[in-house]
């Protein structure tokens, strides 16, 4: 495949540069020309560094068919933390390097030994920590104070025992090159793909082994950058790394997967950002492509006519979201109406292990007086052994439900499963109530909630948000319907081995470096997309994330939101190719 103009002149540079690639610019056929006239020279030795694994086996299989096998032998294809780890104990680094359950571990002595109570919120504390181990100087003012104490005695743990993460590994790497304690890589160039995704500390070591003499190259996109919480620099780092080089950006500004219609809508869109770099976007792709934005009433609404649209056109779609809740409510309709589909990315709410237990024990409604039904929902309230023992034994030697207990005066058993019996007679009866079907989830949740010492808003999430689910299927078809369903789902798991689908579901993020033929993305609503708490910068990068789901359509694009609750990006959508529509009314 020839090279166009502009890609020429990026495969063809021989110094510092910084390359800014619109989506499906064919970046990465014009790296790896770049990269075959670098190594033309025999003295020259290159690295090409990409972020994840994935990327960097995709890369070396590249290399393998592009390149002689004695140009293979002058590069090498790594991650940035691969070279880091390698140079750590080519200096005598001694450390234990933690990763995965080992450093988790670690984490939740630290969340201890602070506060027990920051369990609830976990994963946001490694967030945190995350953020400020990403940072050359931690700026311990940037995570609420709480997290800001156990990054230090994370630390503290982490010295006592001899261990070290990658971000601390990579940041004790660049502070040795700083202070010229450690050789710099030994090459002659080194080429940098999605340089936008770029933490402070990688920044930091590009621009030491540029000043030490390596010829480094980057390649990204400034519009496409969406990690900021976990550190990445985007803009900044880009204009960072010209300004340093003294060097102006090339721009490969054709895009072979869009329409011209998607690219143009896309483009009016990202243009409201201010700090990006200014540049011109090319469809080469031409036109015949559409573009449609549905007003819905609200989230069942808008997946009716998600399903609706599917079979009218061609190829395979892409359902994107910004938050899993929306996609677990088209996977569910997917399912009911047959289509096959792939859940990429993230998991949904249906694999979450405490929403999996809830689930088997309403679809245990139905068959009640089964012995492993009932264990397994004593088992899920977490009712002590030894009376389940007692009660199980019981009820199945009477043949008799859940119900029996609150009717029985001799079986000891806790005040939550007491409730749930007295309830249990209700859940075995159809209604399609509205009222009686609210009180029915709302007692079954809080004896849940007292059974498992959770509220809604600490540990209680996702069994929320299932019922909200529950509820909508029971005020659609009624209260067994809605039981049948959860049976359904339980029994009939997203197969995620199938080669073809029809439609492929995945967050807005997950979907980075992915195309597909049609895209739709849902949810386009405010304190969605844009998220809450928003300031300038991060309204910025809740924009390029749309830009981003966008640009993944090939041909067809559509976008939905609820009506009165608008993202303020609906009204950005002023091209003139974007046609705006009322979904159809629900029958």
């Amino acid at each position: 495949m020839s090279l166009n103009p502009k890609q020429q002149i990026v495969a063809d540079a021989k110094t510092y540069a910084l390359t800014c690639a619109l989506p499906g610019s064919g970046k990465t056929h014009t790296s790896m020309e770049l990269v075959k006239n670098l190594l033309e020279p025999k003295e020259n030795k290159a690295v090409m560094v990409t972020f994840t694994r994935a990327g960097a086996g995709e890369m070396r299989e590249r290399v393998e068919k592009k390149l002689t096998a004695e140009q293979q032998k002058r590069v090498r294809v790594s991650t940035f933390h691969s070279l880091f780890i390698s140079m750590y104990k080519a200096a005598g680094g001694y450390k234990k390097i933690i990763m995965g359950a080992d450093q988790d571990n670690i984490i939740r002595m630290a969340v201890k030994s602070v506060d027990a109570a920051l369990l609830d919120d976990y994963m946001d504390v490694v967030q945190s920590i995350d953020l400020l181990g990403r940072q050359l100087d931690p700026d311990m003012g940037a995570v609420p104070s709480l997290h800001a104490e156990v990054f230090r005695k994370y630390q503290n743990l982490c010295r006592k025992y001899n261990k070290t993460d990658l971000n601390a590994l990579s940041r004790e790497v660049v502070l040795k090159l700083q202070n010229n304690e450690m050789k710099p890589l030994n090459c002659t160039h080194m080429i940098v793909d999605e340089f936008q995704d770029s933490d402070e500390v990688q920044v930091e070591f590009l621009l030491l082994l540029g000043r030490a003499g390596v010829i480094v190259m980057t390649v990204g996109d400034d519009d496409q950058s969406i990690y900021s919480f976990r550190g990445a620099m985007g803009y900044t780092g880009m204009v960072k790394f010209l300004d340093e080089f003294k060097i102006k950006a090339f721009v490969l500004d054709t895009c072979y997967r869009c329409a011209e219609e998607v690219l143009m809508s896309a483009k009016g869109l990202v243009e409201n950002n201010v700090y990006r770099v200014a540049k011109t976007m090319k469809s080469a792709a031409g036109d015949g492509g559409s573009v449609y934005v549905y007003e819905t009433n609200d989230l069942e609404h808008e997946v009716e006519a998600i399903i609706k649209h599917i079979p009218s056109q061609k190829g395979q779609w892409a359902v994107l979201s910004r938050n899993q809740i929306q996609l677990d409510a088209v996977q569910t309709a997917l399912q009911e109406h047959g289509f096959s589909y792939r859940r990429l990315g993230e998991k949904s709410i249906f694999e979450n292990k405490d929403v999996n237990a809830l689930m088997t024990m309403m679809a245990s409604i139905k068959y009640d007086k089964n012995k492993h039904n009932i264990i397994d929902t004593l088992m899920f309230m977490e009712e002590p052994e030894d009376s389940m023992d007692i009660i199980v034994n019981t009820l199945v030697t009477k043949k008799q439900s859940l119900a029996h207990i609150a009717q029985s005066e001799f079986l000891d058993c806790s005040a939550e499963l007491m409730n749930l019996s007295r309830l249990w007679p209700d859940l075995k009866y159809d209604t399609t109530n509205p009222s009686e079907i609210d009180r029915r989830c709302r007692e079954l949740k809080n004896v849940i909630f007292r059974a498992k010492g959770v509220t809604a808003d600490k540990g209680g999430k996702m069994f929320e948000a299932f019922f909200k689910m529950f509820t909508r299927w029971a005020n659609k078809g009624g209260w067994t319907d809605a039981v049948e369903k959860t049976a359904y789902l339980l029994n009939n798991k997203d197969d995620s081995e199938k080669k073809e689908v029809e439609v492929e579901l995945s967050t807005l993020h997950s979907s980075k470096g992915l195309e597909w033929p049609n895209v739709w993305i849902m949810g386009v609503n405010d304190s969605t997309i844009p998220g809450e708490n928003i300031n300038e910068a991060t309204l910025e990068e809740e924009r390029r994330l749309l830009y981003v789901g966008m640009t993944r359509a090939e041909k067809n694009l559509r976008l939905s939101y609820h009506k009165e609750k608008a993202s303020c990006f609906i009204g950005e959508l002023t091209h003139e190719c974007i046609k705006f529509k009322r979904a159809a009314p629900s029958k």
